[in-house]
């Protein structure tokens, strides 16, 4: 059986890199990333590579960088991730307190979540309005 070449290049530029991402090996075979990612999952689960190690990176919603190696040998374990998810709960609540100072947006926030008011006017003027605008003046 003959593999495609695409294949065999990505086969020795592995073999001639030892470790390297996904990425750094497919700019040595001069193939696309994601296919080089399907054939490293493919020759791990052939036994002829495996994940040297998962480095975290910054900023990427707790997705981790995977390290191949060549030869055989164990996966590296996986990380927990840990994720804030009142994390865009504070950042919109901080924003909204921002714009419009902490009582208007304790009023907006709760006719957001109780089914509160739908207009909130301040000085005669619509400073939120819940849902879709709709109408030429918002009516």
């Amino acid at each position: 059986m003959s593999l495609p070449l695409s294949i065999v290049r990505i086969y020795n530029a592995m073999q001639e890199a030892g470790t390297a991402t996904a990425k750094e090996i497919a700019v040595t075979a001069h193939a696309s990333s994601t296919y080089t990612s399907r054939v490293l999952r493919w020759l791990r689960d052939c036994g002829l590579c495996h994940i040297h190690s998962r480095k975290s990176r910054k900023n990427a919603g707790g997705t981790r960088l995977i390290v191949w190696k060549f030869g055989q040998g164990e996966d590296a374990p996986k990380e927990e991730v840990v994720r804030d998810f009142n994390a865009s709960r504070r950042r919109r609540q901080a924003r909204l307190i921002d714009q419009f100072g902490h009582e208007t947006a304790i009023k907006i926030l709760r006719s957001r979540a109780n089914g509160g008011a739908d207009r909130i006017v301040k000085d005669g003027k619509v400073i939120y309005q819940r849902g879709k605008r709709r109408g030429i003046n918002n009516a």
